[in-house]
């Protein structure tokens, strides 16, 4: 398809029109210079189209970014080749060792590669798409990798994230890492929930932007915030991160 070979022969051209066109922009990448850590490494777990790998990697010392979708995983390594990042093509999970992804498709018939997922319970239902295309990836648990000086964690993983993170407890009981975790329930039942739990069990705290502010998880309503505004970043850091907490209670 068209798409698959813009990536593989023009990475570099597809990565800059998406910069200067601010595609994949976020309101989140803001926060990046408080929830990253000059001296340690960051972790962009699906990677994607790299948007929040290059800004990362300005903020880091190191960026590892994950991306199973060869297509895209070729395209980073091409952009990315004379950076300290490391591209891993790999999904991160809760065991590891090959799993099905699926990748939605266009009524077109080009890959919606920003939607793929390995998470089973995900129904990939939206207007835009015909079907879905199938594929075996690899898939690793984080903990197993041994990455060293882990300070920051970016999760886009379309209903996978608990997996992730169940995958990565050892990490993240040395490293107390600061996370942007995507959460949607439609991606997968309770999503932002099970997050939320999650986090109070291991002692994090959770936040929101809303206009530009920041709000405490206990402010975030599902039915208006995530059904009617489509919210779905989420902002976690360790309770004990006091300088972090600080930097975040002084933005703007």
């Amino acid at each position: 398809m068209l798409i698959k070979i813009l990536y593989k022969k023009f990475p570099k051209v597809l990565f800059f029109f998406r910069k200067i066109t601010l595609v994949n922009k976020e309101a989140e990448m803001q926060l990046l210079p408080i929830l990253c850590h000059e001296q340690m490494t960051s972790l962009d777990v699906g990677a994607k189209f790299g948007m929040y790998t290059y800004r990362l990697n300005q903020y880091s010392k190191k960026v590892v970014a994950f991306e199973p979708i060869e297509a895209l995983n070729i395209a980073l390594s091409n952009i990315f080749k004379r950076c300290s990042v490391d591209i891993m093509p790999l999904a991160l999970s809760e065991t590891s060792g090959e799993i099905s992804m699926r990748t939605p498709l266009y009524k077109s018939g080009n890959p919606c590669y920003g939607r793929s997922t390995i998470e089973k319970n995900n129904p990939l239902e939206f207007e835009e798409i015909k079907g879905w295309e199938e594929f075996t990836i690899k898939t690793a648990r984080l903990d197993d990798l041994l990455i060293e000086n882990v300070g920051f964690i970016k999760i886009d993983v379309e209903g996978h994230e608990q997996a992730v993170l169940d995958g990565a407890l050892l990490t993240i009981q040395k490293y107390k890492p600061a996370f942007l975790i995507e959460a949607n329930n439609s991606h997968s039942e309770n999503a932002i929930e099970k997050l939320f739990h999650w986090a109070k069990d291991n002692s994090y705290l959770v936040f929101f932007m809303n206009d530009n502010l920041i709000l405490p998880a206990s402010k975030f309503d599902v039915s208006y915030h995530h059904h009617q505004l489509n919210m779905e970043n989420f902002i976690l850091i360790h309770d004990s991160d006091t300088e972090r907490l600080q930097k975040l209670a002084l933005f703007p």
